[in-house]
């Protein structure tokens, strides 16, 4: 039906398929895209995320005018903030636990607060209004019902955040009164030129969230930090050099 994203016959190294760490790997031609001359490695693994990003945006779009709240502000959240802000619009917010996070998306330009339970009245003060859309890029599966809640009537939601085999609860009746429209995004689909355009030209607003860096042979330490959000970790790299940094 040619969305590759949901295709029953899909490879993906690294997931599907095994052979993503080493050192040659032959892949399908279609797989592959030059990445030109100006795109260094750091800025090389934020193509992915983007083009996610790009195709969450296509998929429940944001205008101008619309109030934009994002909930999570990890690598997701914060390059969806980079994407809307690049393109003029807001208000935007932006919601996220953790100090450091919260102070890397000030720096795109969001208002930002630590939760929206606890700060649902400034939140909407920021933003003039409740939200039009709320992109949800949190990966915890109760962030779910918060942007229902923060959603304004006949509002958008678009849940990009994976929560694994986590389950949520939400309000149903909030889905009727306030007339929601929510989708979900999957993956990048034919985003990938336009994801390394947007890197070429916006790579160093972008170069902040690669906030670490670890050799390979530290590679336990870098998944540990992915995996419990250490250190406001937003994007980590492994590369092949001999030391591991925090930028």
């Amino acid at each position: 039906i040619g969305w590759r994203n949901h295709c029953t016959n899909l490879v993906e190294p690294g997931l599907s398929a095994q052979g993503a760490f080493a050192d040659y790997i032959v892949v399908p031609r279609h797989s592959v895209r030059m990445i030109p001359s100006g795109i260094d490695a750091h800025l090389a693994c934020l193509v992915e995320p983007i083009a996610v990003v790009l195709h969450a945006i296509a998929r429940q779009p944001a205008f101008h005018g619309d109030r934009i709240l994002i909930i999570g502000g990890g690598g997701i959240g914060q390059m969806c903030l980079a994407v809307l802000a690049s393109r003029g619009l807001g208000p935007i917010a932006l919601i996220d636990p953790n100090e450091g996070r919260r102070a890397h998306a000030k720096a795109l330009g969001a208002s930002v607060f630590p939760s929206w339970h606890d700060f649902r009245e400034q939140v909407r003060d920021a933003l003039g209004a409740m939200p039009d859309i709320v992109y949800n890029a949190a990966n915890k599966a109760d962030a779910l019902a918060d942007a229902v809640d923060a959603c304004g009537t006949r509002g958008r939601i678009c849940q990009i955040g994976y929560t694994g085999s986590e389950f949520g609860k939400i309000y149903p009746a909030k889905l009727m009164e306030k007339e929601l429209s929510i989708v979900g995004a999957l993956s990048p689909t034919a985003d990938w030129s336009t994801a390394i355009d947007f890197v070429a030209q916006y790579g160093e607003t972008l170069r902040p969230l690669v906030t670490h860096e670890f050799a390979l042979a530290d590679y336990e330490q870098a998944f540990a930090m992915m995996r419990d959000r250490q250190e406001a970790a937003i994007r980590v790299m492994l590369t092949g050099s001999a030391a591991s940094r925090r930028h």
